[in-house]
């Protein structure tokens, strides 16, 4: 099942239990970066107009910093959270 979003697309990908999501950026050539079990989305708000920074850590149980950074507005991050197999904190 595919998801569209401003500049992206998320999948839920059902037959792939260890990675099951993928980001797919538009306009570029089959950009696809596999999402494993073990991330987690992050978020918080940028600023006071509605737009949020969303971050993914492929492994959530490290400190190490989120390897995906992107913006998305308050209605897409509600989206996300509805349609996400994977953590989203914030």
């Amino acid at each position: 099942m595919k998801h569209k979003f401003e500049g992206f697309i998320l999948e839920i990908v059902e037959e792939s239990p260890d990675t099951p999501m993928g980001l797919t950026i538009e306009g570029s050539a089959g950009f696809t970066i596999e999402l494993p079990k073990s991330g987690a989305f992050h978020h918080y708000p940028l600023n006071e107009g509605g737009v949020n920074v969303v971050m993914f850590k492929m492994d959530n149980s490290t400190k190490t910093p989120p390897e995906i950074s992107f913006q998305l507005t308050d209605v897409e991050l509600e989206e996300l959270k509805r349609v996400s197999v994977l953590p989203v904190l914030g």
